[in-house]
């Protein structure tokens, strides 16, 4: 079923989307609000650019958007996917607890923060440009990954993974000064972890319809300090 949502509030695009039995299309999308959110069970494309918590609570539906989205893109999503095809704002993840999200493009920042994994289920974020300030922020789960496909000067700005306590965050790195947080942060993947990283690598790429470079080299932001705030804002 397709519809247009020139015209369409959220409450109604999410009441089309509760009574469709699968496959549901909305063209027109201009920053409606809390799309899907809670969905479980559906196939829905959305077209054009979502607003703030698209796809907040999702609970098992395929999300699939052929734009950007704004802030806050899987707040609290349980279970499911999310694919981008293009860019999304601040706080993508926030709380995100199951599932998975690819990102074509670039996110903003304070990204995955409060991420967290429980029992069998271990969220997955994968963000095929750059990420701004505070990526992975207060992380206790889950695994965040940054391509920087473009390659740019900097993969992720200031404050990576700071007050992190779990989880994963693997950064693709030509040069360690990309990373723009301390060499000492830093560890290079070995071969375990790139057998890890190239599974999940490949269903993004799959997903996205996408070809990613070969021989593309990552490094794990360490998280080993009891105190990961120590002489950020006061001395201590």
């Amino acid at each position: 079923m397709q519809y247009s949502a020139k015209y369409m509030n959220t409450l109604t695009i999410n009441e089309h989307i509760q009574k469709a039995e699968n496959d549901i299309t909305f063209m027109d999308i201009c920053a409606q609000r809390y799309l899907a959110a809670g969905s479980k069970g559906k196939h829905i494309t959305l077209h054009g650019t979502c607003g703030n918590a698209t796809g907040c609570f999702l609970d098992g539906s395929l999300l699939e958007i052929f734009g950007n989205a704004q802030e806050a893109l899987g707040d609290t999503m349980n279970e499911g996917k999310i694919i981008v095809h293009g860019s999304c704002g601040d706080a993508l993840a926030y709380g995100m607890r199951g599932g998975k999200i690819f990102i074509e493009g670039n996110c903003g920042s304070r990204c995955g923060i409060h991420m967290k994994a429980y029992q069998q289920k271990s969220p997955v974020v994968i963000i095929g440009g750059t990420t701004k300030d505070f990526f992975g922020e207060y992380l206790a789960g889950g695994t965040l990954i940054v391509l920087n496909l473009q390659q740019q000067d900097t993969c992720c700005g200031k404050y990576c993974g700071v007050g992190a306590h779990g989880g994963k965050i693997y950064l693709r790195l030509e040069q360690l000064s990309q990373a723009n947080c301390p060499s000492s942060q830093l560890k290079k993947a070995d071969v375990s972890t790139m057998q890890n990283i190239n599974e999940i690598l490949a269903e993004y790429a799959s997903d996205l319809s996408i070809t990613l470079p070969e021989n593309m080299t990552f490094y794990e932001r360490v998280i080993e300090s009891k105190n990961p705030y120590e002489g950020l804002y006061v001395d201590n």
